[in-house]
């Protein structure tokens, strides 16, 4: 039994079954160069009328482009269909202690443009918000687009995040209160989702990284501050205040420990003994997560690419001193960038999941606005 048969045998009513059906539709369509009707039909297991009305419907929509009837042999050449090319602007930032840097991308995924603004903790809250604003303005500009063609952006930062708002950051002393969300929807005229940073590149490795396709996974995310992020049963661990994974408050090491002035340039670079001091400090920590929970994988994740493959050695050596059955542990392919890619992906996620969103019923037009 196909699941649109399940949903006429739920009573569902029609508008929910057309989403159903516009959805199946779009998903055969998907990673096809071409089908007929016949073709689709047998595949979502549709009657024919009900494919050439959805088809009629996705092509009103923007999702799909109808092609010139083929001839093929005797009869009526019959028509085809394909899924429609149209163009997006994403924008991934990552608005850190230390940095700003954003990229674009387009629908395909082609990072366009990319460009980065050092700031410091203690930089006050409007010349960080402004520094992120002259990243999204002049990856624009080089790209030569209006910020107003921007789909979506999603913006990671190192804090707990409600609604775009920043409810505690421990990294960003001046971070608190602010409503990025707001600030950013209002500059580019788009959708904008902020999210927590590790969580960002926890989803990014669950996702696409090496830990996609397991369900029970825990990523320990080196970064200022660090934090895990928890996957069970193929779901992130939220917790019940939506702090789950948030760990900069603890005793383990002060974020700033991570960090150390290269002298005479300016900028920051991470050092390998404090990396090394802090996995040394989690090691219990972790291994009492993962004889808890029972990991498939653990992910080390972040900007410490550079002694990525020592620490992941420490903390394997570690734990298998401690543990009975000892998880996989994997160093993110993802590296220095990995959370303003994961920032992204996730808006180039973010359009597909919000115009074909299940809880709209119906499949929402292919359309800058829909989004909004």
């Amino acid at each position: 039994m196909t699941r649109m048969d399940k949903q006429r045998k739920s009573g569902a009513s029609p508008s929910l079954v057309r989403g159903v059906n516009e959805r199946a539709v779009l998903d055969v369509l998907t990673g096809a160069e071409e089908l007929r009707v016949a073709e689709i039909a047998t595949q979502t297991g549709l009657t024919r009328r009900a494919v050439q009305n959805v088809l009629n419907s996705l092509v009103g929509k923007g999702w799909v482009d109808e092609l010139e009837p083929l001839a093929e042999g005797r009869g009526r050449p019959a028509t085809r269909f394909r899924l429609r090319e149209y163009q997006a602007y994403v924008i991934g930032l990552e608005i850190g202690a230390h940095v700003v840097r954003g990229e674009v991308r387009d629908r395909s995924g082609a990072t366009l443009a990319m460009r980065e603004s050092q700031v410091k903790p203690q930089t006050p809250r409007r010349e960080r918000v402004a520094a992120a604003l002259d990243v999204i303005d002049g990856m624009c500009a080089d790209v030569g687009i209006a910020v107003s063609e921007v789909w979506y952006t999603v913006a990671a930062t190192p804090a707990t995040v409600f609604e775009g708002e920043v409810q505690f950051s421990e990294s960003i002393p001046d971070w608190i209160g602010v409503k990025l969300g707001s600030i950013l929807a209002e500059h580019t005229g788009g959708r904008c989702l902020i999210a927590n940073d590790a969580a960002l590149l926890g989803w990014a490795e669950t996702t696409s990284g090496l830990a996609a396709g397991l369900d029970d996974v825990i990523v320990l995310f080196l970064g200022t501050p660090p934090g895990v992020y928890v996957q069970i049963g193929g779901a992130p661990v939220r917790g019940g205040h939506g702090r789950a994974g948030d760990v900069s408050g603890t005793r383990l090491m002060s974020p700033g420990q991570l960090w150390w002035a290269t002298a005479g340039t300016g900028q920051t670079a991470y050092s390998r003994e404090a990396a090394l001091a802090f996995t040394s400090s989690v090691v219990d920590a972790i291994a009492l997560m993962s004889g808890a929970l029972d990991p498939q994988a653990i992910v080390i994740a972040g900007a410490l690419a550079s002694q990525a493959q020592e620490l992941a050695w420490q903390l394997r050596a570690g734990l298998t001193e401690q543990l009975n059955v000892v998880p996989e542990v994997l160093v993110s392919l993802l590296g220095e960038h990995g959370v303003v890619n994961a920032a992204a992906r996730r808006a180039l996620y973010g359009i597909e999941e919000e115009l074909t969103d299940a809880a709209h019923v119906a499949v929402r037009p292919v359309d800058r606005s829909a989004l909004s």
